[in-house]
């Protein structure tokens, strides 16, 4: 009938009317995307960029991070150094003030350090002797064994640091083995008592009983073999110019910055 011929004709044109306001919010959609789509682009652009400038300023701060710890460090080892050389110098003062006091509450008992009443004949012995005496070096040398208790309480009483004594009627030396003087080989072997000089009587047995018969040769290897010797062979106690020294036992002790910084003193001494 025409009625309902009307009435699905008005139905489809809702439909229609309906589908193009649907395509008509779709577009809308489709625009506002589209146009947000750029302005995602633009904003992960800056981004992008923004993570560029950041990763190199991280850069950056690192490599002045890297350097600011190197300079730290140096200005640390320079006053840990400063310390250093401020308690050692602290503590040559506190030294040289004991064997000072020592000499004028005990007038001629106490005679003074070994490395103050000897030198070696030559500064190119200067190493080898400085290793030989070891700590008696700055041992100090007196005329007893009842001065060198006295001392010992003075120092105490005192709170100066203890000390090593060298007591002239109380040390037992071994006497020079003559036959050492004979040596020809290796080529300038000599007793390092030989090679230092001292005229003073209780010194010289000091250093007697410092160096015992130990030998001193031009080089390490001359040192090892006097040492070590052949099979069947005698054994010395023996050092090199460069303060390298072995015992007949096997001990090696080498040449280091430390033996080098204490054998100084005799270069002090011989500017006195």
């Amino acid at each position: 009938s025409k009625l309902n011929e009307e009435r699905r004709m008005k139905a489809w044109q809702e439909k229609i009317k309906n589908k193009k306001q649907e395509i008509e919010r779709l577009k809308k959609q489709i625009d506002y995307l589209a146009e947000n789509t750029e302005q995602q682009k633009v904003v992960l652009q800056n981004e992008k960029l923004n993570l560029v400038s950041m990763e190199k300023q991280v850069k950056e701060s690192k490599e002045k991070l890297e350097k600011v710890s190197v300079e730290l460090n140096e200005i640390n080892k320079q006053l840990s150094d400063a310390s250093g050389d401020s308690a050692e110098s602290e503590r040559v003062r506190r030294r040289n003030e004991a064997i000072e006091n020592l000499k004028r509450v005990f007038p001629d008992k106490i005679h003074g350090r070994l490395v103050d009443l000897c030198q070696p004949s030559h500064k190119r012995f200067n190493l080898a002797v400085t290793k030989v005496l070891q700590k008696h070096m700055m041992s100090i040398v007196c005329d007893s064994e009842e001065t060198a208790r006295d001392a010992i309480m003075y120092l105490k009483e005192q709170r100066y640091p203890p000390e090593t004594f060298l007591p002239h009627h109380g040390l037992d030396v071994h006497p020079i083995n003559e036959k050492l003087r004979e040596l020809t080989h290796p080529k300038g072997v000599k007793l390092v008592f030989d090679v230092i000089q001292c005229n003073h009587p209780a010194a010289r047995k000091a250093l007697q009983f410092a160096c015992g018969n130990a030998l001193i040769c031009e080089t390490a290897d001359d040192a090892r073999t006097l040492a070590y010797g052949s099979a069947g062979g005698d054994r010395y106690k023996a050092v090199s110019l460069d303060g390298t020294m072995f015992q007949q036992s096997g001990v090696i002790g080498g040449g280091s910055h430390e033996l080098k910084m204490r054998a100084k003193k005799w270069d002090e001494n011989a500017l006195k």
